[in-house]
């Protein structure tokens, strides 16, 4: 716990720490997205095979106008520190909103994103969802309450590694499109490599670990 913050903190794959309860634009950083998206399985586990959010969020930033691709790939970015719950729970859970929306305004104040989802995020993240079902989902019992078509995509079902990778570059294409770039103005252990997949979290990795041992 801090004194002057809320709630506790939680470790970010740089080592990081974050607080999900009193989130600062200053503390997002887009690895961290990009790794904790491409960790985390869509639909809360229960596809055919491991399916990642920050996949998801990379299809739907290419079947948007060009202007709302960056707020569509980071459409979910909150979910790398409160993680993707499916719609039917996350109705019932009662301050989840309220998290997800300060997290949320976290997000856009770092990368310069309206608050407001276009409607063409919206439709496309439905479309993905549909598309997704029909790919890598059992069929249901009954049919969902979704609306709306699925999106022409077939997923991949990208492994982590290049998840985060296909993240982060689509990241960087639609930012320096834009004639910025964000890619953490240099404050996380990752940034500067030239390939994205190379990046590693550096606290309590594996790698950290072995070096730390041979250094001992």
């Amino acid at each position: 716990m801090s004194a002057d913050r809320k709630g506790d903190w939680m470790q970010v794959a740089s080592g990081r720490k974050f607080w999900p309860l009193d989130p600062r634009a200053d503390e997002v950083c887009i690895e961290d997205v990009a790794h904790g998206l491409s960790m985390l399985c869509r639909f809360g586990g229960h596809v055919q095979r491991f399916y990642s959010v920050a996949e998801h969020s990379v299809w739907c930033s290419r079947i948007v106008p060009p202007e709302h691709a960056l707020q569509a790939l980071m459409h979910d970015a909150t979910e790398a520190y409160c993680v993707d719950i499916p719609r039917p729970l996350k109705r019932g859970l009662s301050n989840y909103a309220e998290i997800e929306a300060g997290i949320w305004s976290a997000v856009c104040d770092r990368f310069d994103l309206v608050p407001d989802l276009d409607a063409s995020v919206k439709v496309a993240d439905n479309a993905m969802c549909l598309a997704e079902a029909g790919q890598i989902m059992a069929r249901p019992e009954i049919d969902w309450s979704a609306t709306g078509n699925a999106a022409e995509v077939i997923v991949e079902c990208w492994s982590p590694e290049e998840g985060r990778r296909r993240f982060l570059e689509r990241f960087a294409e639609l930012t320096q499109a834009r004639g910025s770039c964000f890619l953490c103005a240099g404050k996380c252990r990752g940034h500067g490599l030239v390939d994205p997949v190379a990046w590693e979290p550096e606290v309590g990795s594996v790698a950290a670990l072995a070096r730390a041992k041979a250094q001992a």
